[in-house]
């Protein structure tokens, strides 16, 4: 949601920031995830322990379970 929120500010239509947060989140490997996110300090370390046992170029959220749920409505 967050680069959701970064595309629509920086004046992309509600349609395509959502689609290229998608596409971001689907090929974002581990170290993109930690090092572009801008989570507090709490966060960050959830997102650390749960990919601990993942290599650096893992795409952890490749799967459509976690981004195909979100849906653009409205304007």
């Amino acid at each position: 949601m967050m680069k959701f929120y970064q595309h629509l500010r920086a004046g992309l239509t509600v349609t395509i920031a959502l689609n290229t947060a998608q596409t971001w989140l689907r090929n974002a490997t581990k170290d993109e995830l930690i090092q572009q996110l801008a989570l507090n300090p709490q966060q960050r370390l959830q997102l650390m322990i749960g990919l601990e046992n993942s290599d650096a170029n893992t795409k952890a959220f490749e799967s459509p379970y976690h981004w195909a749920a979100f849906c653009a409505i409205g304007q």
